[in-house]
């Protein structure tokens, strides 16, 4: 004779077997969705925290330029020199300039390249120690369009060929 399990123990075990495993598999899975949510919402918060403070740090950059590039446009060397045309009988009022144009390049801010630029008396210096009559300089147009907009003081980005970005102030 052949013992056979009776039916109704084993209904009663897969019962209770999908009673028990169910719940824990809800469970689990609500809990995961919501853990991922929290995670996510966190990844979103330090994430713009951390555009915050890159946001917060390239203002401070570009206000400090600021302040430099004010500070030296202000000084009566600079004031004094935009009116007259340079000739070389004005090494001091050259040398002066480049030497502000060199304290304006900063590396950590990331200003490599500084020009000071005369429409008036018809003249550029760049902070590579050169000096430019306005008419064979050869980015007047865009400086000349620049004088147009009106402002006094102003940032915008300007294409320079090999060189990239450069930001104009």
């Amino acid at each position: 004779m052949r013992i056979r399990p009776p039916k109704f123990l084993l209904r009663l075990f897969l019962f209770s077997m999908l009673l028990g495993t169910l719940p824990v598999l809800v469970l689990g899975v609500l809990s995961y969705q919501k853990s991922s949510e929290i995670v996510q919402d966190k990844v979103a918060k330090g994430n713009m925290l951390n555009l915050e403070q890159t946001q917060q740090r390239v203002e401070q950059i570009l206000k400090t330029a600021d302040k430099s590039a004010v500070q030296f446009i202000s000084s009566s060397l600079v004031g004094s020199a935009m009116n007259m045309p340079l000739t070389p009988d004005q090494f001091e009022t050259v040398n002066g300039l480049l030497l502000g144009l060199h304290q304006l390049q900063s590396f950590e801010l990331g200003i490599y390249d500084v020009l000071l630029v005369s429409l008036n008396a018809g003249w550029a210096i760049n902070n590579s120690t050169e000096v430019f009559r306005l008419d064979s300089f050869g980015e007047t147009e865009m400086v000349r369009n620049y004088a147009k907009y009106g402002k006094t003081s102003f940032w915008t980005i300007a294409e320079a060929g090999k060189q990239g970005n450069r930001y104009i102030w």
